[in-house]
């Protein structure tokens, strides 16, 4: 059996970031990720999502990726998020989810970092 080859480019040069959970809150997963992305001179475009702000370190926020006026390639986070429900449906007793940050590359458009608790109890 072969193993597909593995594009890195996304990973390594992505052209588009949207930071889900961006905040300017010091001390905050979503403002340390934020502001490393902003301070290594990332070269493609940067998007913060956040509901709640209108700009996340002076740059402005997005209330939801849908919102990005860019095209973005949602399939892999929602592939990514599909998996994670379906590991708590095999493993009941997860309670809760911390995904501090969690990085999707879709093919060939950027990256999305999703920072996120999930609290899971029976419907």
């Amino acid at each position: 059996m072969t193993t597909p080859e593995l594009n890195l480019s996304t990973l390594f040069a992505p052209r588009a970031i949207a930071v889900i959970g961006a905040t300017s809150r010091p001390g905050s997963v979503g403002q340390a990720v934020f502001a490393n992305v902003l301070q290594h001179n990332f070269a493609g475009v940067v998007y913060p999502v956040n509901p709640h702000a209108a700009s996340v370190m002076s740059v402005k926020a997005f209330r939801s990726v849908l919102a990005i006026p860019d095209p973005m390639d949602l399939a892999p986070a929602a592939k990514c998020l599909s998996r994670l429900s379906q590991l708590v449906l095999d493993l009941p007793e997860v309670t809760e989810l911390d995904i501090n940050p969690l990085l999707v590359l879709p093919e060939g458009q950027g990256a999305l970092v999703l920072d996120a608790r999930v609290f899971l109890s029976e419907p």
